[in-house]
């Protein structure tokens, strides 16, 4: 249960992959805090890590 809290839990998922855009966004919550900015910006750099190691594959 723990597991799911996390993963829905605002603070540490830090935000929502935007698709449909030409390259990486966050959206993050307007009352966010630092943690949540930190954790965004995490997974914005691990989404263009993710999308370049993709693409040397193809």
């Amino acid at each position: 249960m723990r597991r799911v809290s996390q993963q829905t839990d605002a603070d540490v998922c830090g935000g929502a992959l935007l698709l449909g855009v030409n390259g990486t966004c966050v959206i993050a919550h307007g009352n966010s805090n630092a943690k949540t900015i930190h954790n965004a910006i995490r997974l914005a750099l691990r989404s263009v890590t993710n999308t370049h190691a993709s693409a040397k594959n193809l």
